[in-house]
């Protein structure tokens, strides 16, 4: 698994041991608890909301820069070939003004 997954898995059943601990060991009323709970949950989902956006982004980044770096590349090959192609060019024109 990526390191992503792994940090996210830990960080799941880490803020849910969290909220169950915070729970057994800081007994409120009802509806205080429920608040403490609802306002737990929408943190931890918001946490995942931001590690996610900030993996996809880093994916989106690599997948540009591997773009790019293949582009480049291919300019390379293309100039190369380029190069190549002209010198074959100019070796056969020699040839036909030495055949003359």
């Amino acid at each position: 698994m990526s390191k992503f997954i792994n940090g996210l898995i830990g960080f799941v059943v880490g803020a849910t041991a969290g909220i169950v601990t915070g729970l057994l060991l800081a007994p409120r009323k009802g509806e205080e608890t429920r608040q403490i709970v609802k306002d737990k949950a929408k943190k931890t989902s918001n946490d995942i909301r931001d590690e996610f956006d900030d993996a996809v982004d880093k994916m989106q980044d690599k997948f540009k820069n591997f773009k790019k770096k293949t582009e480049d590349e291919e300019d390379e090959e293309d100039e190369e070939d380029e190069e190549e192609k002209e010198e074959k060019e100019e070796k056969e024109e020699k040839r036909k003004k030495e055949t003359k």
